[in-house]
């Protein structure tokens, strides 16, 4: 009994040992978690101290600084982008295509020559030094938006009637670019142009490019003699307006040589491609008029009133309407 006793004592003893130690450890885990998560709470509230929200400003003068300053960066990429003879040209300035670039694509038109595709523009032109600022109210004011509709080739009985009509109809004005045996043949057309407050362009005589372009003395005398058809039939106009034969472009000394006599050559820097194939579709005019469009502020747009060109015309409305949707204005060149 006395042996049981001492055993159960020793028993007891050892649990009891158990369980301080288990307390211990237990209360030794209660203050590490309290530690940590007052840790955590001080360091949340450090960082809510801390924070502070950066106002936005409102300057309006750091604000118009910093958008000039983009505009302008803008502008001088666009400018040094834009090469078209548009501005240059309405500024009765020869040099502007010198800065052309040329993408033609081989074509058939009444001569058997292509006609170039103007430069890929899309960007408006700006003016020298890049443009002007936008006003304090960073609104954009209103641009001048022009578009010179111009017609080669002509006067023919079969498409520049039926052009003359649908200009009339929507109250729009054009410049004809007329060869000078065309108009010999069709003087009421040519008259009927000019009556009805179109321009009226020098486009040489023959439209012979083996002839025109074999020398610059032939150049000019086939001016020459397209200039006295033009004025023995319709007396005064612009006889200095001229446009060479599939464009001026990469012609250097023909362009003096015209300069020199007193000519202005006139390019263009959009068109609806009906020189670019034998009889365009009208879908297909239009498609190369919208690529070539670019939306530039002032827009010359080449396109053909020769006798082969019957769809020229039926193309012509929806051309119209397009740049009218888009605020442009008609003028002659």
């Amino acid at each position: 009994m006395r042996k049981n006793r001492l055993n159960k004592g020793k028993y007891r003893k050892r649990n009891k040992f158990i369980i301080i130690v288990g307390m211990f450890i237990v209360c030794i885990l209660f203050v590490g978690v309290g530690i940590k998560f007052t840790q955590r709470a001080k360091a949340s509230s450090e960082a809510e101290n801390n924070f502070k929200v950066q106002p936005i400003s409102t300057d309006k003068n750091k604000i118009q600084n910093n958008t000039t300053n983009d505009q302008a960066k803008n502008n001088e990429k666009n400018t040094d982008n834009i090469k078209n003879v548009s501005s240059n040209s309405i500024d009765n300035t020869s040099s502007s295509d010198k800065n052309n670039a040329v993408n033609s694509t081989p074509s058939s038109n009444n001569s058997g020559n292509s006609e170039p595709s103007p430069p890929n523009n899309t960007m408006p032109p700006s003016g020298e030094n890049g443009g002007s600022p936008p006003p304090p109210n960073n609104v954009e004011p209103p641009k001048n938006k022009v578009a010179y509709l111009t017609f080669d080739d002509g006067p023919s009985t079969t498409v520049t009637p039926e052009i003359l009509d649908i200009l009339k109809e929507e109250n729009v004005h054009a410049t004809f670019f007329v060869i000078g045996s065309y108009a010999e043949k069709n003087p009421d057309l040519l008259r009927r142009e000019k009556a009805e407050g179109h321009s009226i362009g020098n486009h040489t005589y023959s439209h012979n490019y083996n002839y025109i372009y074999a020398s610059t003395d032939n150049f000019i005398n086939d001016l020459k003699k397209c200039d006295n058809v033009i004025t023995s039939i319709v007396g005064d106009y612009d006889r200095s307006l001229i446009r060479f034969p599939g464009g001026s472009f990469n012609r250097q000394a023909y362009k003096q040589a015209a300069e020199a006599a007193g000519y202005r050559y006139v390019d263009w820097n959009c068109l609806n491609g009906d020189a670019e194939v034998s009889l365009a579709s009208v879908d297909r005019l239009l498609l190369r008029f919208n690529q070539t469009f670019g939306n530039q502020d002032k827009l010359i747009i080449l396109m053909h009133d020769a006798p082969a060109k019957k769809t020229t015309p039926k193309a012509l409305p929806q051309i119209i309407q397009i740049l009218k949707s888009k605020g442009y204005t008609f003028k002659g060149l």
